[in-house]
């Protein structure tokens, strides 16, 4: 008899009954094919009523959205996102005194940091691993999401890098930050291109 069970016995009453509540329960490898089959169809369930919902279906094909800076806004900001239920995916170009063109990821499964800090991270893209430098805080419409930042040597390294199809992977050591893939990134570098030329 393993420690397991004679833990069990000490906790049980003479009528049978367990002072700490239920004993513990061993299932056998049937029974655990049961409840993963189970879960799994459970999972499936929830995931069709989702389905119902256009947004949703909308958010897991995944989307681009190009909000517009302000005519105020002396940056003149162009941004292009790609939302999926993961997290999204932002490429950033700036003006100003203090220009910058950013790769970014955004999503929960990046923990967010009160500052603004540098971390080493891996980025992955299309089988190709890079070690790069990144910033990392929090999502600025969302602080409870991270968001890592890696910097672009140039506007248009950016736009020449842009592909229609890109598969991606940030990670820290044996930790994925986020992953997935965009679709119509030609798009996507199209209207950066046009936000772009219109603030020259």
């Amino acid at each position: 008899m393993g420690p397991i069970e004679e833990a069990a016995d000490d906790r049980e009453e003479e009528n049978g009954s367990y002072v700490d509540g239920l004993p513990f329960r061993r299932f056998d490898p049937e029974e655990w094919k049961i409840l993963m089959e189970g879960s799994r169809k459970a999972e499936e369930w929830r995931e069709a009523e989702r389905m119902k919902d256009p947004a949703y279906r909308r958010l897991k094909q995944g989307y681009w959205e190009y909000p517009e800076a302000s005519r105020s806004d002396h940056k003149q900001i162009c941004l292009a996102s790609f939302l999926t239920p993961q997290g999204g995916v932002m490429l950033m170009d700036w003006a100003g005194e203090n220009p910058g063109t950013f790769l970014a990821f955004y999503g929960a499964g990046i923990a967010p940091t009160k500052q603004i800090v540098r971390q080493r991270l891996s980025l992955k893209q299309s089988g190709e691993t890079q070690q790069v430098q990144a910033f990392r805080g929090s999502f600025p419409w969302e602080q409870r999401m991270g968001m890592v930042m890696f910097a672009v040597p140039s506007t248009q390294a950016l736009l020449d890098a842009i592909k229609d199809v890109q598969d991606f992977e940030v990670a820290s050591g044996d930790e994925t930050f986020i992953w997935g893939e965009w679709h119509s990134g030609h798009q996507a570098r199209d209207r950066l291109r046009q936000c772009i030329s219109r603030r020259r």
